[in-house]
């Protein structure tokens, strides 16, 4: 069983959803910390207020240095969330982000999900079986969702 998202992580969803404009509703704050602990794990394993994982690039302006790697490293958690959604605002028409947008507003969090997964920021895509879901909807993202939601 998931562990339950705390008062930290919730607000760092709603920081990202906020400044994309999405609903912030409880499932929808759910999808973005199912989305960070993918990336990060959990709160106490992010490094550097960095929970997705974000390289210098779109974000940069935000950060305060980076990491071995490139990994940013931002001055809050908070500010680490927004720095996620200016990514994917800044960079949808490159990487392929305007659908993710585009589902964060439905606010149906498996949408988000499984667009998350089809999309270019991971190179794994989370997981996704393509031919077998063609819409990502089978994915790891989708699998802590639920979880947490149990």
């Amino acid at each position: 069983m998931a562990v339950m998202p705390s008062e930290v992580e919730l607000f760092g969803a709603r920081a990202f959803l906020r400044y994309l404009g999405a609903p912030e509703t409880r499932e929808m704050q759910v999808a973005v910390v199912a989305w960070y602990r993918q990336e990060s794990g959990s709160i106490q394993k992010i490094i550097g207020n960095n929970p997705f994982n974000i390289k210098k690039g779109a974000a940069s302006y935000l950060s305060v240095g980076e990491r071995k790697g490139g990994f940013l490293i931002f001055p809050s958690l908070a500010r680490g969330f927004k720095a996620a959604a200016i990514v994917i605002e800044d960079l949808a028409p490159a990487y392929g982000y305007g659908t993710v947008i585009l589902a964060a507003m439905s606010g149906n969090p498996i949408r988000f999900l499984g667009a998350l997964a089809n999309s270019s920021w991971s190179e794994s895509h989370y997981g996704v079986l393509a031919r077998a879901f063609p819409m990502g909807l089978d994915n790891h993202l989708v699998v802590v969702y639920r979880e947490i939601m149990a």
